[in-house]
């Protein structure tokens, strides 16, 4: 059985982002090398309905194409270079399936949060691809994982659909409306931008039961005050900073 769910303080932001290619294999092997409990990634569907790990809607910042992931197939995103535009050494690594990352980061022994990006129309069918890889890649022995969006339609979906999977709700800001929402939605979590946040925001959200979470965060004097707002985890490009930090105070994992 599993335990309660609760948010590490520390999750590698599309895995070691800042040191490796963001959201390959590659960026979450070395987060766990650097330590980090989870990785944070972010999940699209290609043209023919596979689930992608992936940020952008389109190739070209990582990829040099002008192509959207949603109009372009599995076949041909699997063999794309995506690596190179971050370091030449790291040219072998391509855009991986959610499954493939999934079955890494079990091996790993890595929690995460799934972001569902968003899919206008398509919302239905890329929660339930999320949930069907979840549930044929993610052993139940594994870490915790909770499935996350800005779109609330999408929560709104997960909840119907997979009730007992944690989800959360993302925002760039606090509001009233975003708490009722994720209280309505029985989100274990909301992920917010930390660069807006001060210490009252935070206790708003932990007033309401809520966990929270912050992105991204790069100085570990940052984190520290976050974490004395009362911040339930960091998400990070540069984890083997801040998990430094976090252990400076000799705090467990």
């Amino acid at each position: 059985m599993r335990e309660p769910f609760r948010l590490p303080p520390v999750i590698g932001h599309r895995g070691a982002a800042g040191a490796a290619p963001e959201n390959t294999l590659a960026a979450f092997r070395l987060a766990a090398d650097h330590g980090a409990p989870w990785v944070e990634l972010d999940v699209r569907l290609s043209a023919d309905g596979q689930c992608v790990v992936f940020h952008d809607e389109t190739l070209k910042r990582v990829c040099g194409r002008s192509d959207r992931i949603d109009e372009t197939t599995l076949a041909v995103l699997g063999g794309l270079d995506a690596g190179s535009w971050f370091d030449p050494a790291f040219a072998d690594q391509t855009i991986p399936t959610l499954e493939q990352t999934l079955e890494t980061l079990a091996e790993l022994g890595l929690g995460a949060v799934v972001e569902i990006k968003p899919a206008p129309g398509a919302e239905t069918r890329l929660a339930d691809g999320v949930l069907a890889a979840l549930a044929g890649h993610w052993p139940a022995a594994a870490p915790a994982v909770v499935v996350s969006s800005f779109e609330a339609k999408i929560v709104a979906e997960l909840k119907r659909i997979a009730p007992d999977v944690p989800r959360a709700l993302n925002a760039r800001r606090i509001s009233r409306a975003l708490l009722n929402r994720a209280k309505e939605l029985d989100c274990v979590s909301v992920h917010l931008r930390h660069d807006r946040l001060r210490g009252s925001g935070v206790a708003r959200v932990k007033g309401r039961g809520l966990q929270l979470a912050v992105w991204s965060v790069e100085d570990a004097g940052r984190a520290d005050e976050l974490w004395r707002w009362g911040v339930d985890a960091i998400i990070t490009r540069s984890p083997d900073v801040i998990l430094a930090a976090w252990r400076a105070k000799e705090r467990p994992l």
